[in-house]
């Protein structure tokens, strides 16, 4: 048996699978290509606090100077250009670094500091810290699933068709009133989002 597909049916899946796919880019061009997220993290809507956002990001800036105590460490780590040259020895690090660290604060010497072959671990790993440190979580969203479906496999979460109340006291006491009704196998919340609503998950019984 043969479980490769000929030349000849290759170029033709893939010439029709273009055209599917360059149709599909003109409705849905997706996100923006000149910054994306590092790492995407999924937790669900009962987890989420008020200072969750920072607490991840404050956990990334953590683990990234805790694996890169200085610029020569990343630099080395991820084996940007011009790693292999950079001083190993602690007193020469320091010394290097006390320098850069000058000529990037200077914004008349930044042609002195873009000569220097250890600019770009220098300047790489500054930029990371600030970025971690200004917007280590670029973009936070919550999105409110409501379970529908026979079964639990089959189950499809639909975003956007929560419960939404404008006060948290009527919220609860929606809450309160499903919970005696028994509609619902599980209920989650309330959760506020960054407009002030106040929304519950919810999932369906199944009878």
């Amino acid at each position: 048996m043969t479980f490769s597909i000929s030349a000849k049916d290759r170029t033709r899946i893939l010439t029709t699978l273009g055209k599917a796919n360059k149709a599909f880019q003109q409705i849905y061009p997706g996100d923006k290509p000149d910054r994306q997220p590092v790492h995407t993290v999924y937790g669900g809507a009962d987890l989420f606090k008020a200072d969750t956002a920072q607490k991840m990001a404050n956990a990334a800036l953590k683990t990234f100077t805790e694996n890169a105590t200085d610029f020569t460490e990343f630099a080395r780590a991820i084996e940007l250009p011009g790693h292999d040259k950079l001083p190993k020895k602690l007193a020469d690090q320091m010394k290097v670094g006390k320098r850069l660290d000058k000529l990037a604060a200077s914004k008349d010497q930044q042609h002195l500091y873009k000569a220097d072959p250890n600019w770009l671990a220098h300047a790489t790993y500054n930029k990371v810290i600030e970025t971690l440190k200004g917007a280590g979580l670029v973009k936070e969203e919550l999105h409110i699933l409501k379970w529908v479906g026979p079964q639990p496999e089959k189950q499809v979460a639909t975003p956007g068709n929560d419960q939404s109340f404008r006060t948290r006291e009527d919220a609860e006491f929606w809450i309160k009133q499903e919970r005696r009704t028994g509609n619902f196998r599980s209920i989650v919340g309330p959760v506020v989002d960054k407009d002030g609503w106040w929304h519950v998950a919810v999932e369906r019984r199944v009878a």
